[in-house]
Parts: C-alpha cells; sequence; structure tokens
C-alpha cells in the first residue's frame, strides 16, 4: 500500500519524465510561499470561525469533583451542544445516578462555577444549561474518556478499492468558489443564486450524502440549497469569501487570498475542525463519532471497532454506531483519511492530518509552480501554489481531480471571462504561474481566443500584446481578479440575498440561540431551602444513624424529601443511600416512602421503597 497522503503521491511523478517547457520550482520568479513568512504564514482572521479548541488540554487545571463531571457527561451525551432546560437535566441526573435534588443542583453550580457549562434564561422563566462550543470537543473527552491504540508500525495492511481519495476537498471548494466568481455571483429575483449555476457549483463537491447528514449547517443554506452546496457557502461564509455587495453577494479577494496563502497543513486543517465542529452542533451521535477520530495520531492505522467502542462511550447505547462508519466515509472523500483491512478482514483507518496541531510540526516546503506539458496541458497538485490553481479554476477546463490534475484552456473556458480580451495579460500570469514559458498549444488557446474578441471589436495588428512579466505576488493577484466580470446593475433580488447571508452568519455564530439569551445562575432552591430549614433540623438526624419511632423517621425522610437531601441506611446488612422521591401517609398512622436506592453497600441502584415498619437506623446526610 502507498500509504501516501493525496498531496505527496504526485510529487514523483511530477519529477520524472519531464519534457517540454516544464517549470523549474527554483524559479526566482515564482509565486512567494506562505511559508517562506509572507503575510499567508498569519492565521485567518474568520467572519464566522469553527470555534474548536484543543481538547482536553487546553483545559488543565480544571478539575471537577465527580458528581459534576457525571452531570457533565449526562448532559453532553444525551443533549449534546443544544443543551437542556435546567429542570429536565437535573431531573434526568436525579433518575440516572439516584441523586437527590440538592445533589444535582450543587453539581449544576460547580460546572457554572468552572465554566463548563452556561445558564441562560428564558423569556419564559425556565433556564437553558449549554456546554460552550468552543470547549465542547474537550470537555467530552474529560467527561467521557476513551482512547484508541494505534497498531504497530509496519503492521501488515490489504488494501480496499476506493479506499483513499486522491481529491482534497480544499480543492473542490476552490472549484465551487471559482464557478460562482465567474458568473459574478448573481442572484434571482428571490435572491436565490440559479438553478444551472447551483447544479454546476455544487457537483464540485462529490460527497457523500450521509456523510453530509452529518453536519449541521445554518438553515439559511439548507432551506434554498442542496447539502454539498449550501456546504460550500457555509465554508466560505466562515472563511470571510462572501460578503454583501450591490448586487447581493460579492467575492472579498483580501480573504480569499489570505486562505490561498496559507501553508497546506493549516488550510486542510481548518477545514477538518470546521466539519468536526459542524458534527458536534448536530447531535450526542455525530458528536461521539467526530470525536473518535480528534484525538487520533497522523499517519498510524487504527482499528475501526476501536473508534466504534469510544463513540459507545460519548453517547447513548448504539446511537453513534452508523454515524461511526458514515464520519469515517466524510473523511476519506475529503482526502483526509485512508480505510483498509487487516490480513484478517478487520477494518481499520488511518488520518493523513491531524485535527489538532502538532507541537512541533515540520516546517513544509515551498510551494511549487504549474506544471506545463508540451500537449498544451497545464498539471496541478494540491502542493502546487494555490494562488495558481485559482488562475487556473478561473480560465481553464479541469480534468478530474486526482494527484497530478490536468488543465486545458479551451474556447468554451476562455469564453466565460469577462474580461477584455487582453491575451498578453493572460499570458503573463500562466508564464509567471509556471515560472517558464508557455507551450505553443497553450499559447495557441490564448491568441485564438484573443484575435476572436478583437474580431467582434476593434481589429488590431496585434493578436498577443506583449506585457510586462508580472514582478510581485500582488501584481499577479490583481491580474487574476480581474478577470472576474464587472459588476453589473443590482438585480432585483440583491437586498433579499444580502439578507439571507446575514441571516447565515447570525445563524453559524449562534446555532442554537443561546448567545442571545441574557446569563442567569443555576437554581439554588434546594440550597435556600437548606439554609432556611436547619435551625429546625434536629442535630441528632444528621449525626451517627439511629432508629426512630415511626413518627420520627416520618419526619426525618419528610424533611429530605422537602430540602433535596439523601438518607443513610444502617441495617444489619450494612449501609445504604436512599433518595426518598414521595411519601405517603396511610391509615393508623403507617407510611410509605418511595425513592430509589444508589448503588451502595452492595446493593445496586434502583427504585426501592421504605415503611412504617423498617428496622433500620435513619441519617441525614448534609452536603459538605
Amino acid at each position: 500500500m502507498s500509504g501516501s497522503k493525496p498531496w505527496e503521491r504526485s510529487r514523483p511523478a511530477a519529477s520524472a519524465g519531464r519534457t517540454g517547457p516544464v517549470a523549474a520550482g527554483s524559479d526566482k520568479n515564482a509565486l512567494p510561499s506562505a511559508a517562506s513568512g509572507g503575510r499567508g504564514g498569519a492565521e485567518t482572521a474568520a467572519r464566522k470561525p469553527a470555534s474548536l479548541r484543543d481538547g482536553a488540554a487546553g483545559l488543565a487545571g480544571t478539575e471537577p469533583s465527580r458528581p459534576a463531571v457525571e452531570l457533565l457527561r449526562l448532559l453532553l451525551c444525551r443533549y449534546g451542544l443544544a443543551g437542556a432546560e435546567e429542570g429536565r437535566l437535573l431531573e434526568a441526573a436525579c433518575a440516572a445516578y439516584a441523586w437527590s435534588s440538592l445533589e444535582a443542583e450543587q453539581a449544576l453550580e460547580e460546572l457554572a462555577r468552572c465554566g463548563a457549562v452556561q445558564v441562560r434564561a428564558r423569556f419564559w422563566g425556565e433556564r437553558a444549561v449549554h456546554v460552550p462550543e468552543a470547549d465542547a470537543l474537550g470537555w467530552l473527552e474529560k467527561a467521557a474518556p476513551a482512547q484508541a491504540e494505534p497498531l504497530p508500525e509496519g503492521c501488515a495492511v490489504r488494501e480496499l478499492p476506493g479506499g483513499g481519495s486522491t481529491g482534497l476537498l480544499s480543492r473542490a471548494l476552490l472549484g465551487a468558489a471559482a464557478r460562482l466568481a465567474r458568473e459574478g455571483l448573481a442572484v434571482t429575483a428571490k435572491g436565490r443564486l440559479h438553478r444551472n449555476l447551483c447544479r454546476e457549483a455544487g457537483e464540485e463537491l462529490r460527497l457523500p450524502e450521509p456523510g453530509l447528514r452529518l453536519l449541521r449547517l445554518p438553515p439559511a443554506w439548507t432551506l434554498d440549497y442542496e447539502p454539498p452546496l449550501a456546504l460550500a457557502l457555509d465554508l466560505m461564509a466562515e472563511h470571510g469569501w462572501l460578503s454583501e455587495g450591490g448586487g447581493g453577494w460579492r467575492l472579498d479577494g483580501g480573504r480569499l487570498r489570505e486562505w490561498l496563502e496559507r501553508p497546506l497543513l493549516p488550510r486542510e486543517r481548518s477545514l477538518l475542525r470546521a466539519l468536526t465542529c459542524r458534527a458536534m452542533r448536530q447531535g450526542p451521535g455525530e458528536a461521539a463519532a467526530a470525536s473518535a477520530t480528534a484525538g487520533l495520531l497522523p499517519d498510524r492505522w487504527y482499528l475501526v471497532r476501536d473508534l466504534d467502542r469510544i463513540a459507545d462511550v460519548r453517547c447513548e447505547p448504539d446511537t453513534a454506531r452508523h454515524c461511526v462508519r458514515e464520519w469515517l466515509d466524510l473523511l476519506r472523500c475529503c482526502g483526509w483519511a485512508e480505510l483498509a483491512e487487516t490480513p484478517d478482514g478487520e477494518p481499520i483507518l488511518r488520518l493523513q492530518l491531524a485535527c489538532r496541531a502538532e507541537a512541533q510540526e515540520e516546517a513544509e516546503a515551498e510551494a511549487e509552480p504549474l506544471l506545463a506539458q508540451p500537449g498544451g496541458e497545464l498539471w496541478a497538485a494540491s502542493w502546487s501554489d494555490y494562488r495558481a490553481i485559482w488562475l487556473l479554476e478561473l480560465i481553464a477546463e479541469r480534468g478530474e481531480l486526482r494527484e497530478l490534475t490536468p488543465y486545458r484552456l479551451t474556447r468554451r473556458s476562455l469564453a466565460r471571462l469577462g474580461h477584455g480580451r487582453d491575451g498578453g495579460c493572460l499570458t503573463r500570469l500562466l508564464e509567471h504561474a509556471c515560472g517558464c514559458p508557455l507551450p505553443s498549444e497553450t499559447l495557441a488557446a490564448i491568441r485564438e481566443w484573443t484575435e476572436r474578441g478583437e474580431t467582434d471589436a476593434a481589429p488590431s495588428s496585434e493578436s498577443v500584446r506583449p506585457s510586462a512579466p508580472v514582478a510581485t505576488a500582488d501584481e499577479f493577484w490583481s491580474g487574476c481578479m480581474s478577470l472576474l466580470p464587472e459588476p453589473s446593475a443590482p438585480p432585483a433580488g440583491a437586498a433579499a440575498a444580502r439578507g439571507r447571508l446575514r441571516e447565515a452568519f447570525a445563524q453559524a455564530a449562534d446555532p442554537f440561540g443561546h448567545e442571545a439569551l441574557p446569563a442567569a445562575e443555576p437554581s439554588r432552591r434546594g440550597r435556600a431551602e437548606l439554609e432556611r430549614s436547619r435551625p429546625g433540623i434536629p442535630s441528632a438526624w444528621c449525626g451517627q444513624p439511629r432508629r426512630y419511632r415511626a413518627s420520627t423517621a416520618q419526619q426525618l425522610l419528610e424533611s429530605a424529601l422537602r430540602i433535596g437531601l439523601p438518607v443513610e441506611l444502617s441495617t444489619a446488612e450494612g449501609r445504604h443511600v436512599f433518595v426518598p422521591q414521595r411519601i405517603d401517609r396511610e391509615p393508623g398512622g403507617g407510611w410509605t416512602a418511595d425513592g430509589r436506592y444508589r448503588d451502595s453497600g452492595g446493593v445496586p441502584s434502583g427504585p426501592g421503597k421504605l415503611d412504617s415498619s423498617s428496622k433500620a437506623a435513619l441519617r441525614l446526610l448534609l452536603p459538605r
């Protein structure tokens, strides 16, 4: 098995058997690499970033108590990032762990104090509890710890047909953006992209439908567009490529350039984290599946059943089993993962890059120029400069997206340009991107396009006007963006398109509406009742367990129920913890208490009863 990454596979092919005018990587006029310290080396400030911090490592020093961690696990594994109503969450915790109401309130108060959860007040008075998105992955790993061990290096692996993908999501996203940009992001009277343009742009992202269903996308996109295009638009908006313009939307060339100039691994990782963040938002099962791969080491094989086990720990039973397979297939189609088998048929997975930035990541090699071939094709790979690939996406027909992707200038591709038929400008842009003279077939295509345009306009003696070579990256980028069509009169749907974009931004920034709610304090009803009732509680009830008359035992249990305290029972078999939930009085002075036993003293957790004939010694368990 090759075991190579999509951005490494074609390097040998690029240097083998070169003939004709093929670019030289050492050309002094080649595009400057972001890795060389240019402006692209800095992190891109996103308009709506996929805020996902680096897991449990970012929460060092935050050590909640065991009950608080159990409540956090319940919140994440059952309700996900959508959160839950406070009362519903506390009731679920009492039922799941046999807690008293005061114990559940204390656990929630501790989580809010350490920043693991936020409490928001709804307008009807109820409180909503949720985990902040930025720390959700780290808290999930801390609350439900599980990890997979990689297989030994050099272990035998059986390759699967289609187990890997040579196309990266970043390339497909760039192609979709170019399709939209060539048409000027034109919208209909309803503020929607034209149907044919939607179909063409959506075809660029050939991602599996089941995998796309794992991602939560803003309804502003999904109501109008199919999932592939909705994802593309959401990612473009997140990275700041889309902004409001006179025609509705406009392409922000500065933000796009910043993203194209980023080093390869940070660029791919930003997309991987963006998809992980969207899966975390979708639901507990999807979050469990995405978190199972977030901590894997790159270039190491893992058993898929180990990932199933991790996901099962982080959500309700059997919720994430189908999500794991669909998530892994989505990663494969994005070019970030490879699926294979062990010799005995056990499914295994290998990530091509880590979801988290490594502490000492190797410096990447400089981006290389395009490869100009004698037949007129221009080849680009993932390790080629993405600004040069952007140029090709605008002016050329692309072949199948693979290790070395062929592009060819054709009459149809050149006719799409909204440009003044300046063949000299196009020639110098391509020569700058290739670092060498263009082959005759490519020059002939440019000459034909230029002559046809001049015939339609005004005759000229020169078909390809000579011009000074591109000297700087700024000049190259300005030349690329000048190929896009000039803005026309604003369409009738421009205002609707701008409104839809603002709506998508708002939905992506606050997908569950939590940020719009005012902050609130967790409920302290139990604590307030305890402070009010403490003076009237006999001290003997809180000391050593004692046997009481039926009437006194009833009073003790009623106090425990009112305040929300557990009761310790001491019998010949041992000491047990009982949480009363209901007390019924019976004729003749008797009573019956329904509640739950906590897993303690050899008594399993579950429903139980006490009555007035019980001889157990009792005491109230006050909070520390």
